[in-house]
């Protein structure tokens, strides 16, 4: 099995998931993608990567809730609430060897 990682799509796209094969619609933004470039589908990444799925939900999050606070300049309970959630979601993803490194 090749290499995952996140990356970075300029555009959405419709294709083959690289490990299942199954047609999906990749949005734009960060994905998780084999080495060769290949995107993975969402379901895949959670099976082989959960830390990874985890790492992007977490970023995309954040990046929400920082277009909230350029307009508003001060943030909603809500939006620490969800910003509070995606950190934990990461959080307990991370393996016991990644949290006794960190």
């Amino acid at each position: 099995m090749s290499e995952l990682a996140i990356g970075l799509a300029e555009g959405a796209e419709e294709g083959p998931c690289s490990l299942c094969g199954q047609q999906v619609s990749f949005p734009a933004g960060l994905r998780v993608m084999t080495s060769n470039k290949g995107s993975v589908c969402r379901n895949c990444a959670k099976q082989h990567v959960p830390t990874l799925v985890a790492l992007m939900d977490l970023a995309s999050t954040a990046e929400r809730i920082g277009k909230i606070v350029q307009h508003n300049h001060w943030l909603p309970l809500k939006s620490h609430l969800e910003m509070a959630q995606a950190a934990e979601r990461y959080a307990s993803a991370l393996t016991p060897t990644c949290r006794e490194a960190s």
